[in-house]
């Protein structure tokens, strides 16, 4: 019976100091190691440098047209507006919003019953001054004095006036007459149509046509402005349709754009694309990505690797011990992501780019994935000087 006492007792110590032990690794947490090294290989590659702006694709030339006008490039200065002031009803709409439209194409019409009617009260009017005018020619010429003379030439004077202002009003009212049709001035897409049959046009545009080929279009920081140039390489990506496209800077802005209510100061460029597709259209949202320098087939290396500045830097290189040693490199283009090093590594050395996060010997990694960086598995070098 003693015997079961004894072992009671000791089995309650035992508990006891396990439970204290417990409860001591629990306030003191998780132990850890000294922080890991992530590294990367050198390799040979591309390192280029680049400016990123969102923008939108969009038609080279935008057309508005206005019953009784001439087409007006949308952004040229002055106004769109119907001409002579005149009321345009409108007969007949034949395209829509999105529609393609050819060179020549008849895209609305509008009732020219009133202009004509203008024009027959024109005529008459020309017939009239004609009809003055031959008389002043026969009072000239039957004149005998000076006076007669000279109010014949007088009276020659007003009728040749009222001939030209008459020809003039009916060249306007068939030019309006024409202009009563609205044509595609050259091929391409139908971004606006603000009219509708049997309503009276707007006194601005009608329809506005969109042509040329579709390119990109974006506002880039004036910081990133020293670095751009016409021909440089670009590529656009457009969510919309699951593409990125090829293209070539093609125009930079000479002046800055100012967003109103905004600091914030732009330049304009835009980007020609190399074979957009036909699903591209006008207003899409557009990532430009303008590459403005590019070293090609050069070791490169991570630029997280690098430490140093002013042209002096330096590498930690993992050598065939295991150990880490820094090593002096000279580098050329480095960017955010990327170094190229012209001197002091070789291709397939790893380089040391950072410290893995410190391990919990219950859960693993904490902060990171413990797989390591690009150069493949995380490695516990010692740093040798």
């Amino acid at each position: 019976m003693r015997w079961k006492v004894v072992a009671a007792v000791a089995l309650l110590i035992v508990v006891v100091v396990a439970v204290t032990l417990g409860i001591s690794s629990a306030l003191a947490g998780p132990t850890t190691t000294e922080p890991e090294y992530l590294t990367a290989t050198a390799v040979m590659g591309d390192v280029s440098e680049t400016v990123v702006a969102t923008g939108t694709l969009e038609r080279g030339t935008a057309y508005a047209l206005a019953f009784g006008s001439p087409p007006t490039i949308v952004g040229d200065a002055g106004s769109v507006g119907s001409g002579a002031s005149r009321t345009w009803r409108v007969s007949a709409v034949d395209v829509a919003e999105g529609g393609l439209a050819t060179k020549d194409q008849v895209l609305a019409t509008a009732d020219t019953s009133s202009i004509r009617r203008d024009l027959k009260v024109a005529e008459t009017q020309l017939r009239a001054a004609r009809t003055e005018r031959d008389a002043a020619n026969q009072q000239r010429k039957d004149a005998f004095s000076t006076l007669t003379r000279r109010q014949a030439r007088l009276a020659q004077q007003n009728a040749d006036s009222h001939v030209a202002s008459a020809q003039a009003t009916i060249a306007d009212l068939q030019d309006q007459i024409a202009r009563s049709t609205l044509v595609a001035p050259e091929d391409g897409v139908v971004t606006d149509v603000a009219i509708a049959p049997g309503a009276n046009a707007p006194t601005g545009a009608a329809i506005v046509v969109a042509t040329g080929p579709i390119r990109a279009s974006a506002g880039f920081a004036e910081g990133d402005l020293a670095s751009l140039a016409v021909g440089q390489p670009a590529s656009v990506k457009v969510d919309a349709i699951g593409e990125t496209l090829s293209g070539t800077v093609a125009t930079i802005a000479p002046q800055a754009t100012e967003a109103a209510g905004s600091a914030v100061v732009t330049f304009m460029v835009t980007i020609d694309l190399t074979s957009p597709p036909a699903d591209a259209r006008a207003g899409m949202t557009a990532e430009v990505t303008i590459t403005s320098q590019t070293a090609r087939d050069v070791v490169t290396v991570p630029a997280a690797a690098l430490t140093g500045a002013d042209g002096d830097f330096t590498v930690l290189v993992i050598g065939a011990d295991g150990l880490a040693v820094e090593r002096a490199v000279t580098v050329g283009l480095v960017t955010a992501e990327s170094a190229e090093i012209r001197s002091g590594l070789e291709v397939g050395e790893e380089v040391v780019i950072g410290t893995n996060a410190a391990r919990d010997q219950t859960n693993g990694f904490q902060g990171g994935s413990g797989q390591g960086g690009p150069g493949g598995p995380v490695t516990t070098p010692e740093v040798r000087p």
